[in-house]
């Protein structure tokens, strides 16, 4: 249903926070570590390719003001 992205693998707790309130409400989700190589709208356009309905971008400063960047893939074309 969702990938939360990590851009750094230091987020990954915070991560972990956010997949456990997901699931709470019954959204199956799975957390991906960013490549180098690879930009955040490339992840972002390879979730929804994978017909995820979901994106959570999570970064330290969204750790900081316990936020984070959702996108709505359900929909989107490619």
């Amino acid at each position: 249903d969702c990938h939360i992205i990590l851009v750094n693998f230091r987020q990954r707790e915070y991560a972990e926070k956010i997949e456990s309130r997901l699931a709470s409400h019954g959204i199956v989700s799975s957390i991906i570590l960013l490549r180098e190589d690879l930009s955040l709208t490339k992840a972002i356009d390879n979730a929804a390719r994978l017909q995820c309905l979901y994106g959570i971008i999570a970064m330290p400063m969204h750790e900081e003001r316990r936020t984070a960047s959702f996108h709505i893939l359900y929909g989107q074309t490619e």
